[in-house]
């Protein structure tokens, strides 16, 4: 049995109520020993983006963005393995995000879709939970992104292009 979970956007409050930090029991793929991170804006006019770091190793930061601020119609399911393991309860609990690999010009940013970090809000628990059988893309690119834009945290590092998991930005900057 899967549940449907509606995701964030801008005009949900619970935006400005996620975690400070979070903590992704299963990892990642491709970063398994990297479990905590803090969840901060990314700056001055930069919302909805925010920068998720990690704290131990620290300086592997990554782009995320509530996937429903720039794709409205966007929703995630969630099997119920992980709707267990991340103790959500209800809807009112769970938030996604997304993570976006910033294009090194004259690339644009890209948004993975295919693969949102789902939240439980009250506990900070999160999961990258992929969207199986869907038509989400892991790489949908941002329209209207202005090209050759990079953020304050510097370029993407990049992965081979057959790789389709999305890039990590450099902890520089």
């Amino acid at each position: 049995m899967k549940t449907s979970i509606q995701t964030l956007d801008k005009s949900d409050e619970s935006v400005l109520s996620l975690p400070e930090s979070i903590e992704l029991p299963y990892g990642m793929p491709g970063f398994p020993g990297v479990h905590q991170f803090t969840i901060s804006p990314l700056g001055p006019g930069m919302e909805p983006f925010l920068r998720m770091e990690s704290v131990d190793p620290a300086g592997l930061v990554f782009v995320v963005v509530p996937p429903g601020a720039l794709f409205p119609d966007y929703s995630a399911r969630i099997d119920e393995e992980h709707v267990e393991g991340l103790g959500i309860t209800g809807a009112a609990d769970a938030g996604i995000l997304a993570i976006v690999t910033l294009g090194v010009p004259p690339k644009s940013p890209t948004v993975n879709l295919l693969g949102p970090l789902v939240l439980n809000l009250r506990t900070g628990k999160a999961a990258q939970v992929v969207q199986h059988g869907s038509e989400y893309p892991v790489a949908a690119v941002l329209v209207g992104a202005p090209e050759g834009s990079e953020t304050e945290t510097g370029p993407t590092d990049l992965a081979d292009e057959g790789d389709d998991t999305a890039g990590p930005t450099s902890g520089k900057g």
